[in-house]
């Protein structure tokens, strides 16, 4: 996105942005940043703080950006207790060079993305605005013709066997030995399927079925086994 685009975006209609990270200069440097757009910001110190917000799916489509280290818990564990709160909201970790093997276990298990700062502003913006059109589509779900569900239905048995695989972290290597498969065909099958279920990216592909996998099913003739 130009930064003529993100300067002249609808005031009229902010979009919430949640961060998450204890007071620091990197947090501030993100907040300020975010602040001078058309989002909506609200800033948690603790993982604590924003649990206890009760309201945080009520507002309309939101993404949580917060810090792969968080107080008193590991950014995947976090992940999980969004699954076991029950919101389905779209989170990209940030981090220094260290923490990318967390960033990666994190992505792996749903998350957006993960981002080494500092971050180029665009590149934030662009994963909030995947990140909204995610939540959006989250919110929306009660329609069929929206469903993750209805997507897979496009998707050819193969394809979706490796949809499965790929949100399980499989590589392409992998793929190809579990699948019996050349590398070429590979890839060919996993940028139809990405396609099809208008995914821009791997992660979030991930990301997103992550949040709807209690309402996603293999197909009947699929055998996936556990990991």
């Amino acid at each position: 996105m130009s930064k003529s685009n993100f300067l002249n975006r609808d005031l009229s209609n902010p979009k919430q942005v949640y961060v998450l990270d204890t007071p620091s200069l990197e947090r501030d440097r993100v907040v300020r940043f975010l602040g001078k757009s058309a989002f909506a910001v609200t800033v948690f110190s603790t993982p604590f703080a924003f649990f206890k917000k009760n309201d945080i799916q009520q507002s309309g489509p939101s993404v949580l950006i917060a810090n792969i280290e968080l107080p008193n818990i590991a950014g995947v564990d976090f992940l999980e207790q969004l699954k076991i709160a029950q919101l389905n909201i779209p989170v990209i970790f940030y981090g220094k060079a260290q923490h990318v093997p967390q960033g990666v276990a994190a992505v792996k298990r749903g998350a957006l993305n993960f981002l080494l700062m500092p971050a180029n502003q665009e590149r934030i913006i662009e994963l909030i605005e995947d990140g909204l059109q995610i939540s959006a589509e989250l919110q929306n779900s009660f329609s069929p013709d929206k469903t993750l569900q209805s997507k897979l239905s496009l998707l050819s048995p193969r394809e979706q066997e490796v949809f499965f695989l790929l949100i399980r972290g499989y590589s392409n290597a992998e793929l190809v030995s579990a699948l019996g498969i050349s590398l070429d065909t590979a890839k060919q099958y996993k940028s139809s399927l990405m396609r099809k279920l208008e995914a821009k990216s791997l992660s979030q592909l991930i990301s997103l079925a992550t949040m709807n996998m209690s309402h996603v099913q293999p197909a009947s003739h699929l055998e996936i086994r556990p990991s």
